[in-house]
């Protein structure tokens, strides 16, 4: 069955290409010679397409019928929600993992790397969110449960640098058997809530920034460094 939820998200990654780099917004007004340069038909085709071909996995394993493997009842579309779940968690842990890791601490290199992180996750979100009506699923609740999951996961494991009583994976409220968010080689001791947070830090030292109350922001000399456009990344 997992066969399934990871081929959706093949078709699926080709929807995020295609509404991320290659269609445009409409505007509210163009001339009328203008409108089939901006209906984009064959990338509207491609859409339709790959919408339909992600739609019949769903179809299919919907109309199959609620099962028992021995004692145990099987229904199709718990399986196919949580293949759906578990892969979404895989994809969003694998894209932060990859992105979170600071080699440099140049302040432009660091706002790169947040803003290619922030459009990576954009993204998956509207296309998963675009995506939900045709496979059957809540995707905007699913999306906030297993992002909030993956980062408080992350932050509670960071957090056994600091405790004397570990929290073991197996242990923490967060992680799930059915579900599993998956665990990556610590960089520099850290996972990637540890790397983002001491690349924070770091940004703010405050032998080399100010912060602004009234700007809330840290500032160097009059060029603002962290405040809110990099925490709305």
């Amino acid at each position: 069955m997992e066969i399934v939820p990871q081929t959706m998200f093949q078709l699926l990654q080709q929807i995020i290409e295609l509404q991320t780099r290659r269609l445009h917004e409409l505007p509210t007004r163009l001339p009328r010679a203008e409108l089939r340069a901006h209906a984009q038909l064959e990338e509207r085709y491609t859409l339709s397409r790959l919408t339909f071909e992600v739609s019949k996995f769903t179809e299919g394993i919907l109309a199959m019928e609620t099962t028992l493997m021995g004692v145990i009842e099987l229904d199709p579309k718990k399986l196919l929600e949580d293949g759906i779940r578990k892969e979404l968690v895989r994809q969003i842990a694998e894209a932060m993992d990859e992105s979170l890791v600071f080699r440099q601490s140049k302040i432009s290199d660091f706002d790169k790397q947040l803003t290619e992180l922030a459009n990576v996750l954009r993204g998956m979100f509207t296309s998963f969110e675009y995506i939900q009506d045709f496979i059957n699923v809540y995707g905007l609740k699913m999306w906030q449960e297993e992002f909030s999951r993956i980062i408080n996961y992350h932050v509670e494991m960071e957090c056994n640098r600091f405790l004397r009583t570990k929290v073991l994976d197996f242990q923490s409220q967060y992680q799930s058997d059915v579900i599993p968010i998956p665990r990556f080689p610590l960089i520099d001791g850290s996972n990637f809530m540890g790397r983002l947070t001491r690349e924070i830090l770091s940004q703010t030292d405050p032998h080399r920034t100010v912060y602004v109350d009234p700007m809330n922001a840290w500032f160097e000399g009059s060029r603002e460094v962290v405040g809110i456009k990099t925490f709305s990344l």
